[in-house]
């Protein structure tokens, strides 16, 4: 789950997708990651050296272009 100030995960040309950071590697902003469609849990975001990515990957279809996007800024709400 991303927490609010980091780095927007940006899915190849899809919106509105549940995306997760693996488990296994848990990729930080800054990493090469790469995402795997899953079965009925959105897009799992992995780290490209992560040794269970290569297994994961055998079926090309499921694989989805991803980036770290730019940090959301602070909320720039005007006071009245």
């Amino acid at each position: 789950m991303l927490r609010v100030g980091e780095p927007i995960l940006q899915v190849g040309g899809q919106d509105d997708l549940m995306v997760f950071r693996a488990k296994c590697c848990n990729p930080i902003p800054g990493d090469e990651i790469v995402g795997y469609v899953t079965r009925g849990r959105g897009v799992a975001v992995h780290s490209k050296s992560c040794p269970n990515v290569q297994n994961l990957l055998y079926q090309i279809e499921r694989r989805i272009d991803v980036d770290w996007g730019a940090s959301p800024g602070p909320s720039t709400l005007s006071r009245c």
